[in-house]
């Protein structure tokens, strides 16, 4: 608590341990003291996993298109595409609320970074090749998996909501801090 007797309390853990972090914060406040719990939701937060779930279907379309123009199904690239439609799930999954958001947002951003010097290997052979089609691919895959890193790398962590804390009337504070025995 600082000196206006404001607290931020993160979101981060389970239902349940919200509940008793939040029960041990009120508990150790003043008996007079009011205390207003509210929920901070990310500006944009549907837009910004609705870029997301855009970006994603234009990498799974990149996809589908690759495998018609390509080798087909016989191509062992084939298997990767169907990370797309995995992260396009998961994307969905974040877009209508699920408890785990922010698992899934970190899930899915490992994911992203780790595909990006794939990426980048890819156009890079692609240049070498020579081959018009395969280089288009491969500028159009490089486009959109940078776009979901820079997307995924410029948000809140997460994405998700926090809970603010005011006590007696005062505006919560922004600033997250540490509080002892508040985790």
């Amino acid at each position: 608590m600082d000196s206006d007797g404001q607290v931020f309390v993160d979101d981060e853990g389970d239902e349940s341990e919200d509940a008793d972090s939040e029960a041990t914060l009120v508990s150790s406040l003043p008996q007079d003291t009011k205390v207003v719990i509210t929920e901070d939701t990310p500006a944009f937060h549907r837009a910004w996993v609705a870029a997301e779930i855009g970006l994603l279907l234009g990498q799974l379309g990149l996809s589908i298109f690759s495998i018609v123009k390509g080798e087909g199904w016989r191509s062992i690239a084939a298997v990767g595409y169907t990370q797309w439609m995995y992260l396009l799930i998961i994307a969905l999954l974040r877009f209508i609320g699920t408890k785990r958001t922010k698992q899934l947002w970190t899930h899915s951003t490992i994911i992203y970074i780790l595909y990006w010097p794939i990426a980048f290997l890819l156009l890079r052979s692609a240049v070498l090749k020579g081959d018009k089609l395969w280089l288009g691919i491969q500028i159009a895959n490089m486009c959109l998996v940078s776009g979901l890193c820079l997307l995924v790398l410029t948000g809140r962590a997460g994405n998700t909501s926090v809970r603010l804390v005011s006590t007696n009337g005062l505006e919560p504070s922004t600033v997250p801090f540490h509080v002892e025995g508040v985790s």
